[in-house]
């Protein structure tokens, strides 16, 4: 007895039709360029967000690492918290490079004001130190 092959209710499948179709649609990644340059930063703003794991290009949005199904008083809990952890303004309609500059600019500003207490604490400041005897070999 010869099988015969039964199309299914919906017709025929032409799959070289379908795969000729589907080489036509693309999948691009957005730019990482700012991304890259930021990365430490980035990954301190995911972390907050509760969201380390995620893949974030120059066009990735702080809404987009919230609970989406959420209500907005979660999300402004979420937002508090990572304001907290963070110390810089965040919003849910920030881009995730731009809470990184934040974070980045912050960083570069509490730098400066370290230097200058040190600088102005200069000549002020001295440390002593011990002299450590060397210990002699010795022979077994």
């Amino acid at each position: 007895m010869k099988k015969t092959k039964k199309n299914p209710p919906w017709g025929k499948i032409d799959w070289k039709k379908m795969v000729k179709d589907e080489a036509k649609k693309r999948f691009e990644l957005a730019s990482q360029t700012n991304v890259n340059e930021l990365q430490p930063y980035i990954d301190r703003v995911l972390k907050a967000l509760g969201h380390s794991e995620a893949l974030v290009t120059d066009e990735s949005v702080v809404w987009d690492m919230l609970e989406v199904f959420s209500d907005e008083k979660n999300m402004q809990k979420q937002l508090d918290k990572a304001h907290k952890i963070l110390g810089v303004n965040i919003n849910s309609n920030d881009l995730i490079i731009t809470v990184a500059e934040r974070l980045r600019k912050q960083r570069g500003e509490l730098k400066k004001s370290l230097v200058e207490v040190l600088d102005h604490a200069k000549g002020k400041i001295t440390l002593k130190t011990k002299k450590v005897k060397k210990c002699k070999k010795t022979k077994k």
